[in-house]
């Protein structure tokens, strides 16, 4: 009777076995082919590696770099850690991204230690030196050196890049007696001062806290850096250039010119110009008109350049009023408030005349009778109002042919003398071009945009 349950059991055990059995093997079947599909996988993806790196090779030995970089990149795909491909891809890369690489030697020397500035900014301190640059654009490059002995050299050179690759650039550093970039600058001989300006925003017009509001204008990017004169030019700078030009002056060849009388009147007279209207070498030239400043820049530029200082890509001309407004106002608008007559010659303090250039304290960047003295001529960027939408690198205002003076002058009165104080005059108007009060200053800087 008990042999019915164990053959029952025995044959549950036989079906159990037997189901296990073919579990099994369908189970490694599956394995199985799962392992010969992996690798089945691993050579396809070999070759598919083996024949991206032979068309990248291929295409490198063509000079095909824009297929090499692509081969490559797939070949770096599917083997990320494939030394030969990422090889091939740098060698691409650097054949299509234009690259510039700056040397200079200084008396057959080659450099290792200098100030490399790629378009007035300073990128290095170390040659040789390599950077990626946009396709198709112009690069101002400028490497300066001292010698042992302390002397500068320097090589400015314009770069034009190409489509791709690495373009060298090999300097030659030449003595340099000129100004150098962030740093204040003097012409010799003339005794002429320049202090080098940054670059910088700030808001045309005056403060609208003040009780005389002068038309509000707009934020003004100045992208470029430049120099300004320290001091109103004087009376010994203009006789220079007169001496070696023989210019004359507006006034000078006009018959009357306005002249100031005490307690400020004017009053229209003959004979009056430069060489009576003052005495005194540092007193700020007057009686001038637009055009005499203007004669006077291009003068000094020539002058300059004849003897080797003059940078590469600028010019001595007459500030425009935006960068007049800038060296005016600084980073602090508001700094002639508090004592203006210890900034400035005017009414309450002048006795009505002009003074020496630089008699009274200058604003927080140095610059002196910014406010009061002479009434300095600009190139007008702006109509009669300035407008409201924002300004880069604004160039002199040709529509209305607007010839501006900033600054006030030595008997207005010391509430109306501030930095924003502008006078226009239209082109043609003889009236008052070339009034006693009227003088200008200099700027080293980049030609106006056309």
């Amino acid at each position: 009777m008990a042999h019915g349950p164990v053959r029952r059991n025995l044959g549950c055990l036989v079906i159990i076995a037997v189901l296990a059995l073919l579990t099994a093997g369908i189970w490694g079947a599956v394995v199985l082919k799962r392992r010969a599909g992996e690798r089945a996988e691993r050579r396809r993806q070999q070759e598919a590696f083996e024949s991206c790196l032979a068309q990248a090779k291929q295409a490198v030995e063509g000079g095909d770099w824009a297929s090499a970089l692509k081969h490559a990149n797939s070949a770096l795909e599917i083997t990320p850690d494939s030394e030969e491909a990422g090889a091939l891809k740098s060698q691409a890369t650097d054949a299509l991204v234009p690259r510039l690489r700056i040397t200079a030697k200084m008396n057959g020397t080659e450099m290792t230690k200098a100030e490399v500035r790629i378009d007035d900014k300073r990128v290095s301190k170390i040659l040789p030196f390599t950077m990626g640059i946009s396709p198709h654009d112009t690069y101002r490059i400028d490497v300066i050196c001292r010698s042992a002995g302390g002397k500068v050299h320097r090589s400015v050179r314009t770069f034009r890049s190409g489509k791709r690759g690495l373009a060298p650039v090999a300097l030659v550093l030449k003595p340099w007696a000129g100004p150098l970039p962030g740093q204040p600058w003097s012409v010799p001989e003339l005794d002429m001062e320049f202090i080098a300006v940054t670059t910088g925003t700030f808001r045309l017009g005056d403060d609208p806290s003040r009780k005389q509001i002068d038309w509000r204008g707009p934020e003004v990017t100045v992208p470029k850096r430049f120099w300004m004169g320290t001091f109103e030019v004087t009376r010994a700078q203009f006789e220079a250039f007169v001496d070696q030009t023989r210019y004359q002056t507006t006034a000078e060849k006009s018959k009357t010119t306005v002249v100031v009388l005490p307690r400020g009147r004017t009053k229209r007279m003959e004979g009056i110009s430069w060489r009576n209207s003052t005495k005194g070498d540092r007193m700020p030239v007057s009686c001038m008109a637009i055009e005499d400043g203007v004669m006077f820049c291009e003068w000094l530029t020539k002058r300059e350049q004849a003897a080797g200082r003059l940078p590469d890509g600028f010019i001595y001309r007459l500030p425009s009023e935006a960068e007049w407004e800038y060296c005016a106002k600084t980073s602090t608008p508001a700094w002639y408030r508090a004592d203006i007559e210890a900034h400035a010659w005017v009414d309450s303090n002048s006795g009505y005349v002009p003074h020496e250039v630089g008699t009274r304290k200058a604003n927080p960047w140095g610059f002196h009778d910014m406010v009061g003295n002479a009434s300095e001529w600009c190139h007008g960027v702006a109509g009669f109002s300035y407008g409201k939408k924002p300004l880069t690198d604004p160039t002199p205002h040709r529509r209305y042919g607007l010839k501006i003076r900033r600054g006030g002058y030595y008997f207005m009165r010391k509430d109306f003398c501030r930095p924003s104080m502008r006078v226009y005059r239209l082109e043609g108007d003889r009236g008052y071009s070339h009034a006693g009060w009227y003088g200008f200053r200099v700027a080293l800087a980049a030609p106006y945009r056309k």
